[in-house]
Formats: C-alpha cells, sequence, structure tokens
C-alpha cells in the first residue's frame, strides 16, 4: 500500500476515528486486489497511530475500564508478571525487576494523584483495545474471504517500550511539553478529566505506567541500553506452516529479521542489485526456522542498539548496555541529556540467556567481558554510521528549505504541504502577505494557517474582521483582530511579527527554535489596521503532524474560534512569507 494523505469522511464528533479508517482502506485495498489479481500474492504493511500518543479512542472503550487500574502500577506490574509466569511467555527463572529511582510508589500518591494517574490508564488501555479489535477486524475479512490459510500474518505489538514521555504527572498537551511548555498541575488535568481521550487533547499517561507495562524488565521506551526499552510481543500465525503454537520461541530475535523472514517464506531471493545500483545486505535473519522448531538455535547471534545515546550490544546471551538518563528527566531537569561525556557513561554487563529481565548487573564480576563487549559495539557502531552519538531527540531534525532563503511564495491550491518543506518562523520576525479577492457579499474563512490544535498560527477572516492568532502549544491563544470588515475586490492583507531581541539563544526539546514574544500588526494595503503582543510566538514543532495550507485548515483546526477546514469563501491568490531576521 502506497502512503497518501486521509481526507476524514467526517469530523470527531460524527465518530471519525483514523485507525477504523485505516483498516477500512486495508479491506478496501484487499478486496480490489482479489478483484483483479487473485492469482498473485499480496503484500500489506499495516500500521496504526496506537498506542502512541496522543491516546484518542471513544469513551464507550475508555467506559469498559472504569477502576481497572486503581490498585497502582507497583501491584498491577507484579500482577502481570505473575500471568506473564502462568501463560509462560517468560522464562520461569526470571526475576522481577525493582522500580528504578525517581518514580514514585503508588502508595505515596495523593488521592488527586491516584484518581488522575488510574483514569490516563483506563484509557490507554482502551486505546489499545480498541487498536487489537480494529486489527481483529482486518484479520477476521482475511479469514471471510477464505485468504487465511495462505497469509502469513506477522504482528507486533507496540511502540518500543512502554512511552515515559509523559512526564512524572503525564500530560494533557504533551508534545508542549517536548517543546518547553509549561507543565500542567494535577488540578489542571483534573478540570478536564471527562475529556481525557477525546480530540481535545494531546493526552498521554504518567510514566509509572509505562514501567509497568514493561514487565519484567527495567526501563521504558528510549531507553535502547535496556530490553525494557526496545521489546514488544511478537506473534506469528500461518495455518498448516506453524506446529506447536502453544510453545512460545525464545530465540533472540530483532526488528530487522522481518524482512528476511518474508522472503524467505516466499521463496524469493534478496537482489543484489535494483535498477543498477548494488543493495546493502540484509542484516537480520530468517526466523521460518523457528516455526516448525520451537527449538532451533538463533541464528540473530549479534545486535547494536542505540537512541540518544543510550546504548547497547547483544552477543550471543549477553548484553553490554550504557543508559544516560530517564526519559522523565526531559522534563524535570532537560539539561540532564547533555551532561557529561559519553566516555565518562557507565556501562552495565548482563548474561541474558540466563537472566531474561537483565536483574543481575555482572559487570564487576566479569570487566574482560564487558570490555570485548564494548570494543564489539564500537565497530558495529561505526559499521552502521552510528557515530557521532547524539544526545537529544530530533536536533537537526530534516528540512528541505534552501539553507538562507528568506522569500517564499505560495500559490493558489497550495495545501497539506509538511512543515518539513516551510519556513521555521517560530519566535522569528516575519512578514505573511496575501493577496485575496472578496466578494461583495463578504467573506470569512482560512487565507493561511500552519499547525492545528496543538500549536502553530491562522490568518483568517471572521465576521467580516482580519485575524491572525497564535495558538500556544494547545495551551493558550493569542489574536489581534482588525478594527474594521475587510473591503470588497482584490486586495492586499499582511501581518507582520517582529520578535523581541532574543538575549540568549535557547532551542525546545525537540530541536526547533524556542518561542519568543513579540509584537504583531494587521495591514490591508498599506493601513494598519490592528497591533498587539504575542506573549509567546513559536516552538511549532508541537504540530510536527500537522500541515502549511492555503485558502484553508487542514486536520484539526489551528483556533478555536471556527471548525476545520473553515475554507476561505473568496479566493487567495498568492500568499508570501519573508524572514526578516
Amino acid at each position: 500500500m502506497g502512503a497518501a494523505s486521509v481526507e476524514p469522511w467526517g469530523g470527531p464528533d460524527q465518530g471519525y476515528h483514523l485507525t477504523p479508517d485505516l483498516v477500512d482502506d486495508a479491506i478496501h485495498w484487499v478486496h480490489q486486489h482479489e478483484a483483479v489479481a487473485a492469482d498473485k500474492p499480496f503484500f500489506l504493511y499495516f500500521a496504526t497511530g496506537a498506542t502512541h500518543a496522543p491516546h484518542h479512542v471513544p469513551k464507550e472503550w475508555i467506559d469498559k475500564y472504569k477502576g481497572q487500574f486503581d490498585q497502582g502500577w507497583d501491584k498491577l506490574r507484579e500482577e502481570t508478571f505473575a500471568r506473564q509466569k502462568k501463560l509462560g511467555v517468560i522464562p520461569a527463572n526470571a526475576e522481577l525487576t525493582p522500580r528504578p529511582a525517581g518514580l514514585p510508589a503508588w502508595d505515596s500518591l495523593s488521592a488527586n494523584q491516584k484518581k488522575l494517574y488510574a483514569h490516563q490508564m483506563e484509557v490507554y488501555a482502551a486505546y489499545l483495545s480498541h487498536t487489537d479489535h480494529e486489527v481483529g477486524r482486518l484479520l477476521q475479512d482475511i479469514k471471510d474471504d477464505g485468504l487465511t490459510d495462505n497469509t502469513l500474518v506477522l504482528y507486533i505489538v507496540g511502540d518500543n517500550g512502554g512511552s515515559a514521555e509523559g512526564g512524572l504527572e503525564g500530560s494533557d498537551a504533551n508534545f508542549a511539553s517536548l517543546a518547553g511548555g509549561p507543565q500542567e498541575t494535577i488540578a489542571d488535568q483534573l478540570e478536564h478529566y471527562n475529556d481525557l481521550g477525546s480530540p481535545l487533547y494531546d493526552n498521554h499517561y504518567a510514566a509509572g505506567w509505562s514501567w509497568a507495562t514493561t514487565a519484567p524488565f527495567q526501563w521504558m521506551k528510549q531507553i535502547a541500553s535496556h530490553f525494557g526499552g526496545t521489546r514488544d510481543g511478537f506473534v506469528v500465525s500461518w495455518p498448516g506452516h506453524v506446529t506447536h503454537p502453544e510453545i512460545v520461541r525464545g530465540q533472540f530475535s530483532h526488528v530487522n529479521d522481518i524482512a528476511p523472514t518474508i522472503y524467505d517464506a516466499a521463496h524469493v531471493q534478496f537482489p543484489d542489485f535494483v535498477n543498477g545500483v548494488k543493495q546493502l545486505p540484509l542484516e537480520g535473519k530468517s526466523l521460518v526456522p523457528t516455526f516448525t522448531d520451537p527449538a532451533a538455535p538463533s541464528q540473530h547471534r549479534e545486535q547494536y542498539f542505540e537512541i540518544f545515546g543510550n546504548r547497547a550490544i547483544y552477543q550471543d546471551g549477553w548484553v553490554a548496555a550504557a543508559r544516560r538518563y530517564a526519559p522523565w528527566e526531559l522534563f524535570t531537569n532537560p539539561a540532564v541529556i547533555y551532561r557529561g561525556g559519553f566516555d565518562k557513561d557507565t556501562w552495565e554487563l548482563y548474561h541474558v540467556s540466563e537472566d531474561f529481565s537483565e536483574a543481575h548487573d555482572l559487570a564487576a564480576k566479569y570487566p574482560d567481558k564487558l570490555k570485548a563487549l564494548q570494543a564489539e559495539f564500537d565497530k558495529e557502531a561505526r559499521r552502521n554510521d552510528v557515530y557521532p552519538l547524539v544526545p537529544t531527540p530530533f536536533v537537526g531534525a530534516p528540512t528541505v528549505v534552501p539553507r538562507g532563503q528568506t522569500h517564499f511564495v505560495y500559490l493558489s491550491g497550495v495545501e497539506r504541504l509538511p512543515l518539513a518543506t516551510v519556513p521555521n518562523v517560530s519566535g522569528r520576525s516575519h512578514r505573511i502577505t496575501a493577496e485575496i479577492e472578496v466578494p461583495p457579499s463578504g467573506v470569512q474563512g482560512v487565507i493561511v494557517a500552519e499547525g492545528g490544535r496543538y500549536g502553530g498560527f491562522s490568518l483568517y477572516v471572521k465576521d467580516g474582521k482580519l485575524v491572525y492568532e497564535d495558538n500556544i502549544l494547545g495551551l493558550g491563544h493569542e489574536q489581534i483582530v482588525s478594527s474594521s470588515p475587510l473591503p470588497s475586490g482584490r486586495i492586499t492583507v499582511s501581518t507582520v511579527f517582529t520578535a523581541d531581541p532574543v538575549v540568549n539563544g535557547k532551542h525546545d526539546i525537540l530541536g526547533g527554535s524556542g518561542a519568543s514574544p513579540g509584537t504583531a500588526q494587521l495591514f490591508v494595503g498599506d493601513q494598519k489596521v490592528a497591533e498587539g503582543r504575542f506573549s509567546r510566538f513559536g516552538a511549532f514543532t508541537s504540530s510536527i503532524t500537522e500541515t502549511f495550507d492555503l485558502g484553508k485548515d487542514s486536520g484539526s483546526p489551528v483556533s478555536a474560534a471556527y471548525e476545520a477546514p473553515f475554507a476561505f469563501t473568496g479566493k487567495v491568490d498568492k500568499v508570501t512569507l519573508d524572514l526578516l531576521q
């Protein structure tokens, strides 16, 4: 399936949710394939937004989990561990690792904290359950079409380990937190307790749940040094080709084994050349031998891991690992990601063939083994271009905007431009000029907008008046409004934002320019029609999943004053954007 933009068949108020839409599209694609090429195999790559934040799910699913997490994350982790042992999905000798320092015990929390956090997990569980249901709907359709017996299903469940990126208290505006916005208090979040899971909030659960849901391992997402940051459930179904399906396979494997497995199962030789270009060899190993032999030896003998400087190397049942920080420290102490050089990091050593959950650090006992594995990591890191290690997420995020360009022109009809293709005006002085046509009957709608509900800007007309609005990370809105309605005919309107001088340059955690206060002005022709202050213009990296549009606001609305797309009822002929500093 190719990638394409999705035009929702209705807004959230009409019951729209991306996951069912993706399933409907996948089912349609399979039906189309069977209609025109039933004699040929198909390959369907299906990936949902779950369970990445924001945790958005219909309320009726949330209601199913009411009260099911009141026991808290410490008890949930113990319950999960016991269930894993009973089901045989972890070895009988596996140990439950302790709660890391910095995460509070559930019993130490206030009543309000427990109420909020338990509900956050109810929303998350509903999101996962809803996703599972929708994946099941896709698989049921394949079964109803009579295709199950000849279809290999490889189902990976999860988003690395559980994510602690909601911070210690969770968040209703998660990207705002990453972009350096203010942290919501428990009281703030409790005010809209019943709206968690709705499109109104970019919600994420408290970090304690990420630890609980990665039982029995240490750590969680971002911590590539430990299995809690890398392991996900993996299910294989291939009727007639898998024997002893009741036996859990314990061979070491990695996500890069998926492609070799598919090639092997399809009896297709991976090409050495494509269109005359020599291909890099596949790194992984086929898992097909384990389908019929649960005790088949692992073919994947070595694997490096690295993200944001957290790193590890697996080799023949041993893991050497170096961890730099805890994920929630990005919020409580962002400077932590820059502390010390990488050569100062402490390395740990685990014999995972005997210690499944990495419960016992053997670095002091086997220093020579640790040293050998550190050298192996260095070799693999160099071979795979891991260096230089980068300590922070998304530094130098890719952009296609030419370096040094300050003048940009967008013609009528431009829409859904990814933010990487437009200049970053975050915290920068700029001018936006639009040539528009206003009918005699009046006009309303968006002239140009960037971002969405969780951050961005919009130049639009409402009640006949020109408005320039700054959405501050979804946490607040500021606007300047023209003093009188726009005249009819072909006119030019513009807005100028002049950022206050920056004393110390700063960047948010996501690597974007920091927001800046400044003065905004509106013009109709050469006449100034409004002026006001913006307390914080920018940090629009919080809208990385949104777009830049002329004549409408695609995706979620930047402004709460209108509903997307709020299409312009006149005509937008041209918009120019100039960076002024």
